[in-house]
């Protein structure tokens, strides 16, 4: 057994997302080690504010987006209305059918609307108009009817 690059990321990714400084891997005749640069990572903490409760906080927050929460479909650019100055597709609050726009992302000039796929209530909307998103970040958190 190997490990295939997309694995490699994904290591790194969930690494990257650790309190771990270091990490050594080894799969059959692969083998992988990791080190974060801890003067790096202090420096960064200091730099964004950010504490580990903090960060970990954030983790709960899209851990719970997760559970019941409408995605991203592409990388894109995220509008929560049709164009600038006119009212949001939805708020939170808001009672939505399956079919409904949601929002649009823009990806490569072109816009894509995104759609609910079920009957739902919006709780909350997780991104900020003209927010970058990444493919499979929560944009919604619902409530199914």
């Amino acid at each position: 057994m190997s490990m295939e690059l997309k694995d490699v990321f994904q290591i790194m990714h969930e690494f990257d997302c650790s309190a771990s400084s270091s990490l050594e891997l080894c799969i059959g005749g692969d083998s992988l080690k990791l080190k974060k640069d801890e003067a790096v990572s202090d420096a960064q903490q200091y730099q964004t504010g950010k504490t580990s409760a903090q960060s970990s906080e954030k983790n709960k927050t899209e851990e719970n987006a997760a559970m019941h929460a409408i995605r991203s479909p592409l990388v894109g650019i995220f509008y929560a209305a049709d164009g600038e100055g006119k009212e949001p597709f939805v708020k939170a609050g808001s009672h939505v059918k399956k079919g409904d726009t949601l929002c649009m992302i823009e990806a490569m000039k072109m816009m894509s609307n995104v759609k609910a796929e079920k009957d739902c209530i919006i709780l909350e909307v997780l991104v900020k108009d003209k927010d970058t998103v990444d493919y499979d970040r929560p944009l919604f958190r619902i409530e199914d009817v």
